[in-house]
């Protein structure tokens, strides 16, 4: 899943987690678990979502996003 991908690379990073959260997606609610990753990945180019604000966390990684990543 693209959620864990995310979360992944944020630890790779060096990404010291934070509690505060900008609101990037509308389907990415602040208090979601990964919320916070999918907005570092959204700030950093690593992922832009399926639109401008629509990102599908749930949604299945295929084989080219992963290859992007």
């Amino acid at each position: 899943m693209l959620i864990s991908e995310a979360k992944n690379l944020l630890r790779m990073s060096g990404y010291r987690l934070i509690k505060e959260t900008v609101d990037v997606f509308e389907d990415v609610a602040k208090g979601d678990k990964y919320a916070e990753a999918i907005a570092w990945a959204a700030a950093k180019g690593v992922a832009i979502g399926v639109s401008d604000s629509e990102f599908a966390p749930e949604a299945a990684l295929t084989r080219e996003q992963m290859a992007t990543m």
